[in-house]
């Protein structure tokens, strides 16, 4: 079987150039000697093929017709296909009948009055149909045209011997084939009946019926003829079909080559190369569910014809795995479907662990056990559904498995671009990457662009999802590096662009900065010491990447410091790193200290001073306390300005500096609070005759605060002094 002929549609194969993908020639062979037999043995018969809903009994008629056309001799069979599901209405039905039977025979001299007998009394039966002459419905409207088939040589009777006649006369097989009959309505059912059975036993005239045999009795039961009774129906049948032929089910080899050929149809079409965790997991999904419910040709094209339809629109942005098992649940379970997306919180978290508090695995399964029968799932799917969500969500997985999600399965589904991911869940459901995502092929483009040090969109995407959803943007990026090289320099650069512009996020929510910063520290160990330096000078030409620049040095000397506790792998010039830095932040502050405070931003100024102080702590406060002493500076102003913040959690700047909070043990380590309590004991006595202050907009307020809880600081430090005297 090659991938190019595969049929990802329901249509039948042709029997002619189609391939046999279920290899039924075999079977084929039977039916046509069947076929065969029948005609020998008497002038008249009708044969039933009898299989499922979808198993292909299309196909097997077509291979059938093709080989019944292609047999040698001078009597070939001809043949008529009936379709009665085809027809709107009773006399339609009648006509229809006739029709294909008489077009089924040669249009030629020898022929001509086969055709026109067949066509009279084709005319002498369709006004039956109506009257009820068949199936006894009403009579009224053409009551007056009984005289005339009476009173002449017009009777169905007298058409229908000079009908046969001549097709005993001419010696062809007649194949009529009548497919789809297990739709038809319980009347158009009876009336098509009782055409073969009492009107188109013609001489050299074959039936073929083509139904399901559990619907085709389900009709049969609605009728007032055999009502709701079984036995009858079945009775009734046996009366109909003189052969029966069942079409086998498909064995398992058969499926699963039939599963594997659609496969690697679609990997063919776009371009897919899939891992071999990729292939386990198929595997897993068959083995579990999928292979309980593919079991007919029909099934499974209807599967594959909705992966193919979508997939392309997410070709390389999803992993196909997952694409494939929710692409069943969507046709297949699409109450399953629409429930992922209630529960996606619960579905995608990131850390293993229950699912909802500290539930058992047993609830767990009990919940969604219940979750899934509310959605209409049947009892005896409930388990291999479970097994199917458990292969996708490592939220389930322990439930399902009774095994541990291990953190590196969570990453797996990660790398992967897992349904079971925060940041691919929405694409599976949106057929497309929403808007407020971003492409993994625009983010590889954007680092190919930067290795070559060309800009275009893709860079510019980049940008503004790192401004927007920097957390995403980071895994994205962090993503393409754990697949190929990224461009280092390139990418720092690009995080110290935006660095200023990105959210300063909160300790209880999320710090995007902060996520910049262990980015950054992660490409600055993909570079040699050389590298790593000039690049640290390079982003340092702007207060934004000066700020990254340090915030990343200093998180490079917490990393070395905490060893193999820390997620973020050793830098072997993390001290050369210091020196850069210290140079660099040096020559800021000298820069700052020629002009007043408020020329450097807040948060650059804390940056500077803490990131000096991280790398040399003694050697920032003999600076600072020297330009406090050259009147450089005022003590209380560089606490303000230390304390406040110039910019909203949104990143977005505020109309002017705004004290935010007053960290006295930073100023400690700063400047040395005891100091700070000599220099200024006058202030904090003045201040102590008001009442106590709270920190305001007003900058006389602000100051009075600060004046007032250093007083508080001092007091306590007394206090422990006396409560704890040095022994």
């Amino acid at each position: 079987m090659t991938s190019e002929a595969w049929p990802l549609g329901d249509d039948p194969i042709d029997g002619v150039d189609s391939l046999d993908t279920l290899d039924r020639t075999d079977f084929v062979r039977h039916v046509v000697a069947v076929l065969g037999r029948v005609r020998r043995q008497g002038e008249s018969s009708v044969v039933g093929l009898v299989a499922d809903w979808g198993a292909g009994k299309s196909s097997i008629v077509n291979m059938v017709k093709g080989r019944l056309k292609e047999q040698p001799g001078d009597d070939p069979w001809l043949i008529a296909e009936y379709n009665p599901w085809s027809y709107s209405d009773l006399d339609s039905l009648i006509l229809g009948f006739f029709a294909e039977l008489r077009n089924a025979m040669p249009d030629d001299t020898q022929w001509s009055e086969s055709r026109e007998n067949v066509g009279k009394l084709a005319k002498a039966v369709s006004p039956l149909g109506k009257i009820g002459g068949i199936i006894g419905l009403d009579v009224g409207p053409v009551i007056e045209r009984l005289g005339d088939l009476i009173s002449g040589d017009v009777s169905v009777s007298a058409r229908r011997t000079k009908a046969e006649e001549t097709l005993k006369k001419l010696g062809r097989p007649i194949l009529v084939i009548l497919d789809d009959l297990d739709r038809l309505a319980p009347a158009e059912l009876l009336l098509v009946f009782k055409l073969v059975r009492l009107v188109g036993r013609l001489p050299n005239t074959y039936y073929l019926l083509c139904y399901d045999e559990k619907t085709l009795l389900d009709v049969l039961r609605r009728t007032e003829l055999v009502g709701d009774d079984l036995s009858r129906a079945q009775d009734y049948m046996e009366k109909m079909v003189q052969v029966r032929i069942d079409l086998p089910p498909l064995r398992e080899v058969q499926i699963a080559g039939y599963v594997d050929g659609a496969i690697s149809a679609i990997q063919k079409n776009y371009n897919i190369e899939l891992k071999d965790i990729d292939v386990e997991r198929i595997a897993a999904a068959y083995r579990v569910h999928l292979r309980d419910r593919l079991t007919t040709p029909r099934a499974i094209n209807r599967l594959f014809a909705q992966v193919d339809a979508f997939y392309g629109v997410l070709a390389q942005e999803v992993n196909f795995a997952d694409y494939l098992v929710l692409t069943f649940l969507r046709t297949s379970e699409a109450g399953v479907y629409r429930m992922l997306y209630l529960y996606k919180e619960e579905l995608i978290r990131r850390s293993p662990g229950q699912l909802t508090g500290r539930i058992s695995d047993h609830e767990v399964i009990a919940v969604w056990s219940e979750r899934l029968k509310d959605v209409g799932v049947s009892q005896r799917h409930i388990e291999g559904v479970l097994a199917l969500l458990g292969i996708l969500f490592p939220a389930l997985r322990s439930a399902v498995e009774e095994m541990s999600a291990s953190r590196g399965f969570v990453g797996d589904v990660t790398a992967r671009c897992g349904v079971g991911d925060a940041d691919y869940f929405d694409r599976y459901f949106a057929f497309g990457i929403p808007a407020e995502d971003i492409a993994d092929s625009v983010v590889a483009e954007a680092m190919r662009q930067l290795s070559r040090n060309t800009t275009g969109p893709e860079i510019e995407e980049l940008a503004r999802l790192l401004v927007q959803d920097t957390e995403k943007a980071v895994r994205k990026i962090a993503g393409q590096r754990e697949h190929s090289p990224v461009p280092a320099r390139g990418v720092i650069g690009l995080l110290a662009k935006t660095y200023g512009k990105v959210a300063v996020g909160h300790i209880f929510t999320s710090r995007p900065r902060f996520a910049i910063a262990l980015l950054t520290c992660t490409l600055l160990g993909d570079l040699d010491g050389p590298e790593g330096q000039a690049t640290l000078r390079a982003i340092a030409g702007t207060d934004s990447g000066r700020e990254l620049a340090i915030r990343a040095t200093r998180t490079l000397r917490q990393a070395q410091a905490s060893g193999e506790r820390s997620s973020i792998a050793p830098v072997t010039w993390t001290s050369d790193a210091e020196d850069v830095m210290l140079e660099i932040i040096k020559e800021r502050l000298s820069m700052a200290a020629e002009s007043p405070l408020t020329e450097i931003p807040c948060s650059l100024f804390k940056e500077l001073l803490w990131g000096w102080h991280s790398l040399n702590s003694s050697d920032v406060r003999v600076w600072l306390w020297g330009q406090i002493d050259a009147g450089h500076w005022l003590l209380v102003d560089l606490i303000v300005h230390y304390s406040s913040i110039d910019v909203s959690y949104d990143g977005s700047p505020l109309p002017h500096p705004v004290f935010e909070k007053l960290n006295l043990d930073e100023i400690d380590g700063l400047l040395s609070l005891s100091r700070v309590f000599n220099m200024l004991e006058n202030e904090i006595d003045s201040a102590l005759q008001t009442d106590p202050p709270r920190a305001g907009d007003s900058r006389a307020g602000v100051n009075s605060y600060i004046l007032w809880m250093l007083h508080d600081r001092h007091q306590r430090i007394v206090k422990t002094a006396v409560s704890y005297p040095p022994k």
